[in-house]
């Protein structure tokens, strides 16, 4: 008989039954949350099948289809015309045996489980033309092809965005390269990524064998890189940095670093641009020059006007007492050497009228050749130096103020003549000149008559080459400094140009450009000395006591009555009251400047409509006064540029007082 099992066995099998069923349901838990993982691995692959825009087809190892998206088979119908059919390749559908012969050498190339990328192009219509890129990959199970799938992309419009990259790459190339600046761009070691084919030329290298080169070596010949480059400035700080530097042959560069940043704002390289500013640079020099000489031109026009007042009392009344003494008096000498030396203080107020702004030069159609040559001739009179004249047989005629180009000529000769105190040669050349368009100089393109004139002397150093032009700066002990800013502005207002270069111990060369004219040459008559008599009455308006007391003095020892006036509306007054008497005047001496008052200018205008004969004479201090260059343009019919002596004061008047009907 059987023992029962006791209690405790029970118990334990129990127990081990539980466990069983346990295992079990984990078991069963574990499949299906295998078949829940599949599933959802499924629903990915189908999501991802179906919303991607790639055409995917999977195949077997015969190329037969297993699996494909709705992508795919929308383009096979849009692009090839094939309606996708299951168990069919679709390369055999190809009507095209070339394309089928395509198709099938690739096939053969994945099913040796290789994976590769091909690219080719469809021609959609008569216009359109797309672009694919597939990707092959082999499906392998025990190492051994099964399958594979083809994922095809439409690139059609990466491709434009490419070909319209690549036009713009080729368009700012070809930008960079028609620019005359020399342009590199380079890493953060200095190292040159690209350059332009004026950076290139400039070292006479072609562009691609720039790259990989540091830009020191290149362009500096050195191994290191200069302290103070501005493209390492750009790189380290992140700003735009620049340099001027000059060359030996005296052309003025400019180098500037632009910093290149990523994507995220940190610094990646830098452009380096070098342009040449040797014109620019240069016409900023004379835009200052300019500035200069018009601001002490203001300083020196007021200057020069009160002290030709001054002046004009004391020639004016030295040379009346001249003409009363008897040349045997002692009292005659000593007044001829003050009238010497008013004479010199004349040239030198003068000089500074040079300076005042709006002055005119009075032009003439002139041989200037013979104006040079009497002037150098002249100056050079019991020197040790001698001039040597190359003169054009064909030389053009030029518009001068006769007088100022004297003075600015002899100015130049003298410094030539005084740089040379042991003797030597001063040349002298003169021809025509053609300015085009693109020039060194600020003049406007046209005919020019060229005048150099070149010494062998102590020559000038770099650094007073700057300053030559600027009013009193004199390298000289006994020097005024205005003989040379003399010579610049009379230059200047004859619309000229004049330049200068110099070697220490070679010389001087001075370069002066004035406009040619067409017109002749005039032929001025030789003024004989005026002895003048007359009678009538002249009126004078002049705000100086001193002048008026001067001019009454000589006019009523010529025969004349006079009358006075401080003012333009004054004298227009005393003009009016006196011509509907029986003694209306005969000339009007007007003054062209009255502060505070009524000036010449303004008072012919006014004694014109009063009168429409009068016989007016403009006289001022500011003997460069565009008035008193075209006196008769403002109605005048004289001018007398202060100071004058009497014997001036008498030609003036027998010209206009003579000549009445």
């Amino acid at each position: 008989m059987d023992q029962k099992p006791t209690y405790e066995e029970l118990e334990q099998k129990i127990k081990d039954l539980e466990n069983s069923i346990i295992r079990y349901n984990n078991n069963n838990l574990a499949f299906l949350n295998k078949i829940e993982d599949l599933d959802r691995i499924n629903k990915c692959y189908n999501s991802l099948m179906e919303n991607t825009e790639d055409a995917i087809l999977i195949s077997d190892n015969n190329g037969k289809p297993q699996a494909f998206n709705s992508s795919y088979k929308r383009k096979m119908k849009e692009l090839l015309g094939i309606d996708m059919r299951p168990g069919i390749q679709p390369h055999k559908l190809l009507k095209d045996a070339d394309a089928i012969k395509y198709w099938d050498s690739l096939h053969q190339k994945v099913l040796k489980g290789e994976s590769f990328r091909s690219e080719y192009t469809h021609k959609i219509g008569e216009n359109k033309v797309c672009h694919f890129e597939t990707t092959f990959c082999p499906i392998l199970k025990n190492d051994k092809v099964i399958g594979f799938t083809e994922i095809t992309r439409d690139v059609t419009e990466r491709r434009q965005m490419e070909k319209m990259l690549h036009a713009n790459e080729r368009e700012k190339s070809a930008i960079l390269d028609a620019m005359s600046e020399l342009v590199a761009y380079q890493d953060l070691n200095h190292t040159v990524l690209w350059a332009n084919r004026a950076a290139a030329e400039s070292v006479h290298e072609k562009k691609d064998n720039l790259k990989g080169k540091k830009c020191y070596e290149i362009w500096a010949g050195r191994k290191e890189r200069c302290k103070a480059c501005p493209v390492a400035k750009a790189i380290e700080t992140g700003s735009v940095y620049s340099n001027k530097f000059k060359t030996p042959d005296k052309r003025t560069w400019i180098i500037t670093g632009h910093p290149v940043k990523g994507e995220n704002g940190e610094i990646i390289g830098a452009v380096e641009v070098t342009a040449d500013i040797t014109k620019s640079d240069f016409l900023e020099d004379q835009l200052r020059q300019s500035q200069k000489m018009e601001a002490l031109g203001i300083l020196a026009g007021g200057i020069a006007h009160d002290f030709n007042n001054m002046l004009g009392v004391i020639a004016g009344n030295v040379s009346y007492a001249l003409s009363i003494l008897n040349k045997n008096n002692e009292l005659f000498e000593v007044l001829s050497d003050v009238q010497v030396g008013a004479n010199r203080s004349t040239s030198l107020a003068q000089q500074l009228l040079t300076f005042a702004k709006g002055g005119a030069p009075i032009k003439k159609a002139t041989d200037i050749q013979a104006v040079i040559k009497e002037t150098a001739n002249f100056v050079t009179r019991g020197a040790k130096t001698k001039c040597e004249f190359e003169f054009s047989d064909d030389l053009w005629i030029t518009e001068i103020d006769e007088g100022q180009i004297d003075q600015a000529i002899g100015n130049l000769i003298i410094n030539a003549n005084q740089a040379m105190p042991d003797g030597g040669t001063i040349q002298i050349r003169t021809e025509n000149h053609v300015v085009e368009s693109e020039s060194r100089t600020t003049l406007p393109p046209g005919n020019y008559v060229k005048i150099i004139i070149e010494d062998e002397g102590i020559g000038i150093s770099d650094e007073n080459l700057l300053k030559i032009f600027v009013p009193y700066f004199s390298t000289k002990q006994k020097g005024s400094g205005l003989g040379l800013a003399t010579t610049y502005s009379i230059i200047k207002r004859h619309e000229g140009y004049i330049s200068v270069d110099s070697t220490a111990d070679v010389g001087t060369r001075f370069t002066i450009f004035l406009p040619a004219s067409k017109r002749t040459v005039y032929r001025a008559d030789i003024i004989q000395e005026v002895s003048h008599k007359g009678c009538g009455k002249i009126l004078i308006m002049d705000d100086q006591e001193s002048i008026l007391k001067m001019l009454k003095r000589m006019l009523n020892s010529m025969g004349y009555e006079t009358d006075f006036a401080t003012d333009g509306s004054q004298a227009i007054e005393i003009y009016r009251n006196a011509l509907h008497t029986q003694k209306p005047f005969d000339a009007v001496i007007l003054d062209l400047t009255v502060p505070g008052g009524m000036g010449g200018e303004d008072t012919i205008s006014e004694l014109l409509k009063i009168d429409s004969k009068v016989k007016a004479v403009v006289s001022s201090g500011y003997s460069n006064d565009p008035i008193m260059a075209n006196h008769v343009d403002y109605g005048f019919c004289g001018v007398l540029s202060k100071p004058y002596t009497k014997a001036q004061l008498a030609e003036i008047l027998d010209q206009i007082l003579t000549k009445k009907q």
